[in-house]
């Protein structure tokens, strides 16, 4: 019996699980031959001499496609799908001629931005004037000027967004903020702050002109204006080729990568490290961060450069850097140091009246002062400071408070500008 039961243990188990077969696993499918790169991407990295001349003679018959798509007359061929039809006798589908109109190319619509067109929509345009007026889409002087669009405006992802952040887990670049929403931002007044603003947008000149660029350490206490100033950077020189690259302290030991993706295009890149500080907790990643983040300062490319904002002049606490020595020669990497002050008194108030104006706040000027130091200073010790950030928050608190009371609806009020960037880039990493 025992023997018996101990068999039939067995062959329920046996039941319960046969042995999987492993099918046989198919051969990977052969991978596909590589694309031929499109013009609209060479003409991003070489001039127009040196695109292989297969590739234009592509991009040329594809033009000429798109052309005769492009001049087919629809009209006409509804007239000649109807006859065909009544001929066979076939009932008609309802094609309504006017279902058959073909939409123009039509400017983009103007009627937000008082400025009239942003230069990329002057870009955009100029090339479909062109295109328009080209008897032949395929000829050289077409191709010339869709090369030149593209490597000034740039297609695909860099023609759309002028600022990006580093997106580690595909190693690729992330739009944040588009170019309509860079060239429908009206510039920012630095005031007080202009002497730097200065230093800064001349070091980015050398950058556009392919000039050797300085990397930039702007330092100061918080809320005065560091990384607005780097951002704002972008409706200046947006429309000129120059992009922005957010990189967040976790990503640094990617630096490298980074560097020398954004060296194949033509555009001109900032890396932007956004508040720079190690604190003695995180000697670890510092560590891993030192030496990308050195190496990508050192490294030599004619379209990228690296500006970092930094609460502290030295951005390495005492405890990660062996000697004073490391921690100043770190320093030393940027060529240009922008020590942003204390904000004063009347700096803070300067700014203020600014942004009333800006936000249609018409408030008599003492009574404005008075609330504006009181909502900084506060008369129980409990005080926001003075600076920039303060400043916006009060006027934003001001304007909520009178829209709530409904006191007035500023037509005429510009929506904060990059003044709320600041917030939404940060919200994102």
């Amino acid at each position: 019996h025992h023997h018996h039961h101990h068999h039939r243990v067995v062959q329920v188990r046996v039941w319960t699980a046969p042995p999987v077969r492993a099918s046989p696993v198919p051969p990977p499918p052969p991978p596909p031959p590589p694309m031929p790169e499109p013009v609209i991407l060479a003409a991003q990295r070489v001039e127009l001499d040196d695109i292989p001349p297969a590739l234009l003679e592509a991009a040329a018959a594809d033009l000429r496609i798109l052309q005769s798509l492009a001049e087919l007359d629809l009209l006409a061929m509804r007239d000649q799908v109807v006859a065909k039809l009544a001929v066979a006798n076939l009932a008609l589908p309802v094609i309504p001629r006017d279902a058959v109109a073909l939409t123009a190319a039509t400017p983009p619509d103007t009627k937000d931005s008082p400025a009239g067109l942003s230069p990329a929509d002057k870009n955009r345009m100029q090339l479909v004037e062109k295109l328009d007026g080209a008897a032949d889409w395929g000829s050289t002087d077409v191709l010339e000027k869709l090369v030149a669009y593209c490597a000034g405006q740039g297609s695909g992802l860099v023609g759309r967004y002028y600022g990006f952040r580093w997106d580690d887990e595909n190693s690729q670049l992330l739009g944040v903020i588009s170019a309509d929403e860079v060239e429908h931002t009206p510039p920012l007044a630095f005031v007080g702050l202009e002497k730097i603003r200065d230093r800064l947008h001349k070091n980015t000149e050398f950058l556009l002109h392919g000039l050797k660029a300085l990397n930039a350490l702007l330092y100061g206490p918080p809320g005065c204006g560091k990384s607005t100033m780097v951002r704002s950077l972008l409706t200046t020189f947006g429309n000129r080729g120059l992009r922005i690259v957010e990189v967040g302290k976790k990503d640094i030991r990617h630096m490298p990568v980074i560097v020398e993706q954004l060296s194949l295009l033509p555009q001109k890149f900032v890396i932007f490290i956004d508040d720079l500080s190690f604190e003695d907790s995180e000697a670890e990643t510092w560590r891993e961060s030192k030496a990308a983040l050195e190496g990508s300062l050192r490294m030599a490319t004619n379209n990228v450069a690296v500006y970092v904002t930094s609460n502290r002049r030295y951005p390495v606490g005492d405890a990660m850097t062996d000697t004073t020595r490391e921690k100043v020669a770190f320093a030393h990497r940027f060529g240009i140091v922008l020590g942003f002050g204390t904000t004063t008194r009347s700096q803070y108030l300067n700014i203020v009246k600014c942004l009333a104006t800006e936000n249609a706040l018409n408030m008599k000027e003492d009574e404005l002062e008075h609330h504006a130091l009181q909502w900084a200073l506060g008369n129980d010790g409990d005080s926001n400071g003075l600076s920039g950030r303060t400043a916006r928050q009060f006027i934003d608190h001001m304007t909520s408070e009178r829209r709530l009371r409904g006191e007035f609806v500023p037509e005429e009020a510009s929506s904060g500008g990059y003044s709320n960037w600041s917030l939404n880039w940060s919200n994102q990493n």
